[in-house]
């Protein structure tokens, strides 16, 4: 932590590999300490007090400290210090320091570089050719050059000194990604093949050659993603559908809202009646008054009132026996209502599993469906733009691509050297995607076989939703549940009368 973002006069709790640790300021030895940030009598949280302290130091304005409480580390300052910045102690220099805590590992974001302006400019952003060079690489990290005169030093483990860029990549959803593929086969999963990514290769070497290629996160942190929550929190139907649903949400507090007027206002009515005197109103006026009381508390009943009769035993479906596997990736999925999508802007989804991003290419003036990572660093393309040309541009190097999968621009990529965009790892995967009933479908295998599956097999039909004499009404909502609940959840429709019990309005069966 920066000096300045600390507070004497309250301890600081922070969690670094794994380890939760407090930072507090001793006023009697005059220095910051940081703890092990649990109670030995009942574990909580340190606010004060003492317990094993562990070696800390304060150097260019940061607090530093040591990983490890052991006794033997006890005097580690006196044979190791932290890698020190000249810079930061120079009042010539003018710098400034913040902290954040981001939701993904120190893995790959902090080599990455800043693009700079170029002599041809090729897109809105103008990226260029950037010329890195590996100087020295060792257990205590690397240095780099960037031509003309910049230079990179990575001091394992925490400090990177060079230049970074002001907006935030992904990386969230790159971790997932380098998760599903392992830490080894970063190399085979990402292409890089410019002089630009450098620095993200070198650092890659390093942490397989010296670090086993991945975080030794001690007992403190095993790597895995956080637990799915439990089947009752997923399927409470209030905060998992009303809260999340504008229109079941408004729709709920309206009715409640309308409700209790409407028992107030009856009650109030009761209330003037009882209270005014015969000779003030007339008995006409006050029969109205109570028949509209009646009428409210009546009314505020009637929402809860109505119920349709349901048979008591139900159907029980045909059990048939068959050898035949159903091939789940052998069949067209909708993806998104066509009224639904911007031309503007890629979106993503996610479909069995599978991450794809439906954007629209207007060169060839039809909807695209891709794997939605882009085969550089893995960054989801749904984050990037469509560009003045009409391509899928990512969003964090750059590169472009058309409506068939291929690279049409790398902007690191020198212009008089190899056409590395046309390399097959430079291209994406494209999914067979078709319009039909105003619905995009697409079929999620990415396999040349299926690349004229139209031509053999096309979506399920309805003629009803191009039919103008039938009304039609779209719309698409994530929802937290797998597709076996959901589908179970639609044709059942005895549930509709206790789980939308006073949520939505559900009419009798006509005699």
């Amino acid at each position: 932590m920066p000096v300045c973002d600390l507070d004497k006069r309250a301890p600081l709790g922070k969690k670094v590999m794994g380890l939760d640790v407090v930072v507090w300021w001793d006023r009697n030895d005059n220095e910051w300490k940081v703890f092990d940030d649990h109670c030995p009598h009942r574990l909580a949280p340190l606010s004060e007090g003492r317990i094993d302290q562990q070696g800390s130091t304060v150097q260019n304005g940061i607090v530093w400290f040591w990983l490890n409480t052991d006794p033997q580390y006890k005097d580690i300052l006196t044979k190791k210090k932290p890698p020190y910045i000249p810079e930061l102690d120079d009042p010539s220099f003018d710098f400034q320091m913040f902290n954040r805590d981001i939701p993904y590992g120190i893995l790959g974001n902090i080599t990455r570089l800043t693009q700079v302006s170029c002599t041809v400019k090729v897109d809105r952003e103008g990226g260029s050719p950037i010329d890195i060079n590996i100087q020295k690489i060792d257990k205590n990290g690397f240095t780099t050059t960037e031509l003309p005169n910049r230079k990179w030093k990575f001091v394992s483990p925490c400090l990177l000194q060079g230049v970074l860029t002001i907006r935030e990549s992904p990386n969230n959803i790159q971790e997932e990604k380098l998760m599903e593929v392992g830490p080894s086969n970063w190399q085979k999963t990402c292409f890089v093949p410019t002089k630009a990514d450098t620095n993200v290769a070198a650092y890659r070497k390093w942490l397989k050659k010296y670090a086993g290629g991945q975080i030794d996160w001690g007992t403190k942190f095993n790597g895995s993603l956080p637990p799915t929550p439990p089947r009752e929190q997923l399927l409470d139907r209030y905060w998992s559908h009303v809260v999340n649903c504008s229109s079941c949400n408004g729709a709920y507090k309206g009715f409640n809202a309308l409700q209790v007027s409407l028992q107030v206002f009856s009650i109030a009515l009761v209330a003037i009646r009882a209270a005014s005197k015969p000779k003030m109103i007339s008995v006409a006026v006050r029969n109205t008054i109570a028949a509209v009381a009646i009428l409210c508390f009546v009314g505020s009943k009637w929402f809860t009132a109505i119920s349709p009769s349901v048979p008591t035993e139900p159907a029980a479906p045909p059990e048939e026996e068959t050898d035949e596997k159903f091939d789940w990736f052998s069949h067209w999925y909708p993806l998104m209502p066509v009224c639904d999508l911007d031309k503007r802007a890629p979106l993503g989804k996610k479909v069995l599993g599978l991450d794809v991003v439906v954007w629209w290419d207007k060169n060839e003036n039809a909807w695209k469906v891709f794997d939605d990572r882009c085969p550089h660093r893995l960054a989801p393309l749904s984050e990037g733009r469509i560009d003045q040309w009409g391509r899928l541009q990512c969003v964090y190097h750059g590169w472009c691509f058309g409506g068939s999968g291929d690279c049409k621009l790398i902007p690191q990529a020198p212009l008089d050297g190899p056409p590395v965009h046309s390399f097959p790892k430079a291209c994406v995967a494209v999914y067979p995607s078709t319009v039909q009933n105003g619905i995009v479908w697409f079929w999620p295998n990415t396999d040349p076989q299926y690349k004229y599956i139209l031509t053999k097999k096309k979506p399920p039909y309805i003629p009803e939703l191009d039919d103008p004499s039938f009304y039609i009404q779209m719309f698409t909502r994530d929802i937290p549940y797998g597709y076996e609940v959901l589908i179970e959840n639609l044709m059942d429709p005895s549930h509709a009368l206790y789980a939308h019990y006073r949520i939505m309005a559900i009419a009798p069966e006509p005699r």
